[in-house]
């Protein structure tokens, strides 16, 4: 985010290439979460944060590379759009809202389109909010980063109090997983992609589950 681009890194922790730093010729303002499809084309959310820095884009967005490398907009009307993740077949992306006029409730999906694009956007599910932020002018959800399984189910790691909330592929929610703190990030690995890592404001954690998490393209 701060470095206002998004790099692929080998195992060593070198850079091996800029994926994307600039949209329209301008550079991005802090590029957030991403998700890969099966041609390689990426996903990224630009949420229109760029903490002590002017902000240079006009508004909040999604952005996809195409596997040719260049950078187009996707997605402009979401507040501050965070994570996000493509379906088990890749034809739906999910999008979800940190904050906003409805404090982020929605989770957004859209149909993926043959060249990247996306369209028919609908609410796919509503986050819960702690009592404090529902009674709050400002309420926020603290939606953050993403994860899907093998059974399209789809894990959102929340920062206000209620942890990963868990929604089923028809957007039903089955329940929230408690966190020690507030947690920010999650990602299926493990030999049998049954373990989420859940990164948090103290540490990262490990929780096995029954389902594995859907593989990333090679």
């Amino acid at each position: 985010m701060v470095g206002h681009r998004v790099v692929e890194m080998g195992k060593n922790g070198k850079i091996v290439r800029t994926v994307a730093s600039v949209y329209g010729g301008t550079r991005l303002d802090g590029p957030n979460d991403l998700t890969i499809d099966a041609k390689g084309g990426i996903y990224f959310t630009d949420s229109h944060f760029s903490p002590g820095e002017d902000l240079k884009q006009d508004v909040p967005m999604v952005l996809y590379v195409t596997p040719a490398g260049k950078v187009v907009k996707v997605i402009d009307d979401i507040n501050f759009p965070n994570g996000l993740e493509l379906s088990p077949d890749g034809k739906t992306l999910y999008v979800v809202n940190t904050n906003g006029a409805d404090k982020g409730r929605a989770i957004y999906a859209y149909d993926v389109q043959a060249d990247g694009s996306v369209s028919n956007k609908r609410t796919f599910a509503e986050l819960q909010l702690t009592p404090a932020n529902e009674s709050k002018a400002d309420g926020v959800s603290g939606a953050d980063g993403t994860a899907v399984d093998t059974a399209g189910n789809f894990y959102v790691a929340t920062t206000q109090g209620l942890g990963i909330q868990v929604f089923d592929k028809n957007g039903t929610h089955l329940g929230n997983i408690p966190c020690p703190a507030a947690c920010n990030n999650l990602s299926f690995g493990g030999a049998d992609m049954k373990t989420l890592y859940v990164s948090a404001k103290d540490g990262v954690y490990k929780l096995a589950l029954l389902v594995a998490g859907k593989n990333p393209p090679m």
